[in-house]
């Protein structure tokens, strides 16, 4: 029912001071009802049979695809992608990165028919932007021409669109099942979008989205055919679109299921030229042409144009930017029985909004038409918030259904933009005119603060596009002390034209009120830009520096979120985890600054101006507020399935952590004093851990809350690590296994003197006892502390404390304070006693927030009642000592058994004349997989394979025998001294046969 007192001009109500479509209401289909937007392009063809004219044409090579081969193609390509080896099922997501070709069309409608959500993104972008879009959209699959396919990381499964193989998946011969059940609500698409704020967002596009949209081009076919009817003139033409729009853009997007459903012929660019296009209008005779922009300009005013019969023309749609009257006219003048349609859309719209239709509505220049069927907006101020009316300046909301699902993984973008009663906030400063007409004045973020006024870079942008000698022209806000902002315009010359600053400011002036004049011109080759945005989250890409310390302890006092990664990482896993954190600046050393994503803006750690900052004299203010449950850090951990996820670590789990060590420090000093006994000496700790691990960015935190000097190494060097020890009188180091091991073997460590050194603490992997002991016995006076931690418990678990304790060899340690945990079984989830192994669960006030943008992975891991389920086999003896046995999911599964590769490891250590070993799964037909070994031998030594697998042999019943091995030069470890087994894994399988 139609809400009371709408002004049938405007269409606005005071009642409920909102705009309502002045268009028929558009019927759609029950939302109840399961339909995906192919089923539902592909049922509205206008004629009962399939149309005679071809569906898809290529502009460049003139090959096509008719009707039938459309369908015949697509029905073909879904039941080979639901079939092995693809097996994608509803839900699963699709990366698609392609310029406009024929097999894009049938793609899109194969996957999304099949309820595969599809996410197309620009060939053109860099590698690491794929990467970042990749992490967004979290796609299994990928769908590439060859000359792109290499921008996709090697981790995601490609299919090459330009191969044979592909080809033969359009005609495949497989039985066809029924099409999946898809419900309208199901996401369809997954979009790019960047808004205002210059950060990459994936738009999630539904099929009752895409539905509307449809059926609402469809409605007006309709009515076009029965207004001819009804006059008894000719239906119109067939319409032959010519796409200069790229079909990963919402504009191209949905406008191939729009001429799907109305037989359409399409032509498609598979790369623009101005000259090209021009060619196909002409060749294929070209009625409509949906357009960016800047093409109207070159109609308009280009001599190459005359060349050229476009007669056929006549329809252009437009959208992007208003158009401002003179290049309107200029065009029409050129093109009098073209009519110019102006539009208006979002990604998180559909594309659709608004639009002029019909010659009488197109001649509103600048405007971008009436408000489309079946939406409802409102222009709100955006200082009070208050709905107003017509002719009345305020940001544009928007509802119906077309409006997006939300941004995909980020609730907070999706929350600030969508509200709760489904009203989508553009962030445009929009009005409508008394009849019902949209004018789009600018981004409402992208005004300048003029003195007590607001000026459009828009409308001052559109003044500019109309002088003589430019080219491309922006405008942007310049800091000015006694406007604040003054408006700076960027020009690009025409070729072979003098422009001076002068010029553009004068032309400019006599067309505007005295606030808005352009008071300084830059000449520029292109436009430049600058994202924007709230610094909430900080990416920090460093080795371990002393600024790094200050920056974390600043970053941390002013609530933003710290997240550190590695500086030997590909850009393609640094734009992996730039989207799962969200980062909206990053600071890095100038080597490794160059990885970084251009759109993130960087500040230089080795420079003077961040030197500068150091030492500022700015007034300072009150530190935020800032809650113990908020997010302090985002530390990357790929777990168990390589995948990396970001680990949110919050304030009060850093607390925990801190008041622990603090708590262990004042009983160390009261014992000390009531043994009437000197207290400890000073703490001088050295950090062969980098800060980015979770090990090394606790412990800096630890150092700062006791009090303790500490030594940083920005590259670890065993020598150099030495050295220090010496020169700075190192008591304590906190160290990965692999140094155990060469402080107890190497010679190299009796030319120093490591007397000051205390206590070793050592985690990540345990210690076996020839090894603990071999170490103890070159330092008897050393406490070798033996712990276990992860990133999701902010590095914390258990740990030994004291010598009696840490005689305890292969233990990871006690439970540490206020800590609670389960030994679960695998199978039956039963918990049991102590001596029994099973998987380890912690629960306590040090255990992560979950994973960043991950709700699956934080479900599976932590469960309803606050328990982290480790992956790691485990067991508790008698006395409450924590024993790890390996990771459930690395555990060798030899036939009916199950062998832990850290029980081979650990006697592997004790070979003489092995410096270094890991031990892998590897695939055995009999078997299932058998253990190998990957040795490094110590110099000077010729161990055999034989002498290694009968040293094994000897000491482990017969199922967990080594039955392979390979002799390599180092074991590959992650910067915490882990071993990565997967790149074992694959060298192995690379260049070795299986054998028994």
């Amino acid at each position: 029912m139609s809400p009371p007192s709408i002004d049938p001009r405007s269409g606005f109500s005071p009642t409920t001071r909102t705009f309502y479509s002045l268009r028929p209401e558009t019927p759609l289909p029950p939302e109840s009802f399961p339909n995906s937007a192919a089923e539902f392009a592909l049922s509205l063809f206008h004629s009962a049979s399939l149309p005679p004219h071809p569906a898809l044409i290529d502009a460049f090579s003139s090959a096509s695809l008719s009707f039938p081969s459309l369908l015949s193609q697509s029905s073909s390509l879904a039941t080979a992608l639901r079939s092995s080896p693809f097996n994608l099922s509803p839900g699963s997501v699709a990366f698609i990165l392609s310029p406009s070709r024929l097999e894009i069309s049938v793609l899109y409608l194969a996957l999304i028919s099949i309820g595969v959500i599809v996410s197309p993104a620009n060939p053109a972008s860099s590698s690491s932007e794929i990467s970042y879009q990749l992490a967004l959209s979290k796609s299994s699959i990928a769908f590439s021409v060859s000359s792109v396919a290499s921008k996709i990381p090697s981790q995601i499964p490609t299919v090459i669109l330009d191969s044979p193989s592909f080809t033969s998946l359009l005609s495949s011969n497989l039985p066809k099942s029924p099409l999946p059940t898809i419900k309208q609500s199901d996401t369809a698409a997954i979009l790019y979008s960047s808004g205002t704020t210059g950060r990459v967002k994936g738009v999630g596009i539904t099929h009752r989205n895409l539905i509307a949209c449809i059926a609402d081009t469809h409605a007006r076919r309709i009515n076009i055919l029965a207004e001819a009817a009804a006059a008894g003139e000719l239906p119109p033409p067939q319409t032959v679109a010519l796409f200069t729009i790229p079909l990963f853009h919402v504009f191209g997007f949905f406008m191939l299921f729009r001429s799907v459903a109305l037989g359409e012929t399409t032509v498609l660019m598979e790369r623009f030229e101005f000259g090209a296009m021009l060619k196909a209008i002409e060749k294929h005779k070209v009625t409509f042409v949906p357009a960016a922009p800047p093409l109207i300009v070159g109609l308009a005013k280009s001599p190459d144009v005359l060349r050229f019969d476009l007669s056929s023309l006549e329809t252009l749609a437009v959208g992007g930017a208003p158009l401002g009257r003179e290049l309107a006219e200029q065009f029409v003048a050129r093109f009098p029985d073209v009519e110019l349609v102006q539009g208006y859309g979002l990604t998180e719209s559909c594309g659709s909004v608004s639009a002029t239709i019909g010659p009488e509505e197109s001649k509103f220049y600048g405007s971008a038409g009436r408000l489309g069927a079946n939406l409802e907006a409102k222009i709100v101020d955006p200082t009070s918030g208050e709905a107003l009316g017509p002719c009345q300046r305020g940001e544009l909301w928007l509802r119906g259904p077309v409006i997006m699902k939300g941004y995909v993984g980020d609730d907070e973008a999706t929350s600030t933009t969508l509200d709760k009663e489904g009203w989508l906030k553009t962030g445009d400063l929009c009005y409508f005119n008394e009849d019902g007409f949209l004018y789009i004045v600018d981004r409402l973020k992208e005004l300048i603060k003029y003195k007590a006024y607001q000026v459009p870079p828009a409308e001052l942008e559109l003044i500019l596009h109309t002088l003589p000698g430019i080219a491309d022209a922006a405008v942007t806000p310049y800091p000015d002390e006694e406007a604040g902002e003054i408006p700076m315009a960027f020009i690009v010359r025409q070729p072979g034209t003098n422009l001076t600053e002068k010029d553009v400011m004068d032309f400019v002036a006599k067309q505007v009120a005295p606030y808005k004049k352009i008071r300084r011109v830059a000449f520029v080759n292109a436009i430049p830009k600058s994202p924007a945005g709230k610094i909430l989250l900080a990416f920090i890409l460093s080795p371990s520096r002393l600024e790094i310390s200050v920056l974390y302890l600043a970053l941390i006092s002013i609530g933003v979120i710290v997240s550190p990664a590695n500086p030997a990482s590909s850009s393609s896993e640094i734009s992996y985890q730039l989207a799962l954190s969200k980062s909206s600046i990053a600071f890095s050393v100038s080597s490794v600054a160059s990885k970084i994503p251009s759109q993130i803006p960087t500040v230089i750690l080795d420079s003077p101006s961040f030197t500068s900052l150091l030492s500022s004299n700015l007034p300072k203010s009150p530190l935020p507020t800032i809650k113990q449950s908020d997010t302090a850090a985002i530390l990357y951990s790929s777990g168990t399935t390589g995948r990396v996820k970001g680990v949110a670590l919050t304030h009060r789990n850093l607390i925990v952590c801190i008041a622990a060590t603090h708590a262990r420090r004042i009983n160390k000093l009261a014992e000390a004093a009531a043994a009437g006994v000197p207290p400890p000496p000073q703490t001088v700790t050295l950090f062969t851990i980098p800060l980015f691990h979770v090990f090394g960015f606790f412990m800096l935190f630890r150092s700062v809350a006791l009090g303790e000097t500490t030594v940083l190494m920005e590259r670890f060097e065993f020598g150099a690590m030495l050295k220090a020890i010496e020169k700075h009188k190192v008591t304590f180091v906190p160290a990965a296994p692999p140094l155990i091991v060469g402080l107890a073997k190497s010679p190299d460590v009796l030319r120093f003197d490591l007397s000051s050194l205390d206590t070793m603490l050592v985690g990540g992997a345990p210690l076996g006892r020839e090894l603990a002991e071999q170490f103890v016995g070159r330092f008897p006076n050393v406490e070798l502390v033996q712990g276990y931690g992860l990133t999701e418990s902010c590095g914390g678990g258990s740990a030994t404390i004291g010598l009696e304790e840490s005689k305890f060899y292969g233990s990871a340690g006690r439970l540490g304070s206020n800590l609670e945990a389960k030994i679960v079984d695998p199978v039956t989830g039963e918990a049991l006693g102590p001596c029994q192994r099973g998987e380890l669960w912690f629960r306590g006030p040090i255990i992560m927030k979950g994973y960043v943008g991950d709700d699956e992975a934080t479900s599976s891991t932590l469960d309803k009642e606050g328990w982290l389920k480790t992956g790691d086999l485990c067991y508790f003896n008698e006395d409450g000592f924590l024993y790890i046995v390996d990771r459930l999911k690395e555990l060798i599964k030899y036939k009916a058994y199950q062998v832990p590769p850290a029980e081979l490891e650990l006697i592997l250590h004790t070979v003489p004349g092995i410096a270094d070993a890991a031990v892998i799964p590897y695939p055995d037909e009999e078997a299932g997989e058998i253990p190998m070994a990957f040795v490094v031998r110590q110099p000077g030594t010729n161990l055999t394979e034989k002498e290694v697998m009968d040293f094994v042999a000897k000491q482990v019943a017969p199922y967990k025998k080594i039955r392979r091995v390979a002799f390599v030069n180092a074991i590959p470890k992650s910067p915490a001294g882990k071993i990565l087994r997967r790149e074992l894994v694959n060298q192995a399988q690379s260049c070795l046969p299986s054998k028994l």
